[in-house]
């Protein structure tokens, strides 16, 4: 009697609550919070461009600085086309409707230039910053004596290599580095005491 009341009870809670989930809906209750993200606007994507990007690099290229304002400016543009190209690569490919529809051209437009573009900057700002590391120092006279000095800051330096992430990254961190001990091996004594109070 009692099993029979359970099983009635199981039935009437079951009953008509059934329905079958979608594909969506199973991959949204199965994805953790934390890797759930907010929908992209599309009218919001619509308002990304990357037509500066040739004005910047020109920019770039007329800095009358030294090689850290350059390589500054070449890893603050290599970041922003690379995130409005990733903006845009993360909306087509979680919404493919962008590929197919032709409202969606003008975000499709953008999302070709934006990735043409952040190749173009990071080729150049790589190879920018593969010249530094491979001359990272230069010589001078200090007090009647030669002295290595850092051509660039050398954490502005590794910020580059990082952002960049090439395949040889840790080999050319480790330049960075061994450069860096050659810099603090070159130092005065008095001026290595004073660096280390």
């Amino acid at each position: 009697m009692r099993s029979t009341a359970i099983l009635a009870a199981s039935l009437l809670l079951s009953g008509g609550c059934y329905r079958e989930i979608s594909s969506d809906e199973r991959l949204e209750r199965e994805t953790p919070a934390s890797e759930k993200r907010e929908e992209l606007d599309p009218q919001a994507l619509a308002q990304i461009s990357c037509a500066d990007t040739k004005e910047r690099i020109a920019e770039v290229h007329g800095l009358r600085g030294g090689d850290r304002e350059r390589l500054t400016a070449y890893l603050e543009l290599f970041k922003s086309v690379q995130g409005r190209a990733d903006t845009l690569q993360e909306a087509v490919t979680r919404n493919p409707d962008f590929i197919y529809r032709d409202e969606y051209r003008v975000i499709m437009d953008a999302h070709e230039y934006c990735k043409e573009q952040s190749e173009g900057v990071r080729e150049e700002f790589e190879r920018y910053t593969r010249e530094l590391i491979q001359t990272p120092t230069v010589q001078e006279m200090k007090k009647g004596k030669p002295q290595t000095l850092a051509r660039v800051d050398f954490a502005l330096l590794r910020d580059a290599v990082n952002a960049l992430a090439p395949e040889d990254q840790g080999a050319l961190l480790t330049r960075v580095d061994e450069a860096e001990q050659r810099v603090q091996a070159s130092l005065p004594a008095d001026s290595e005491a004073k660096s280390e109070r």
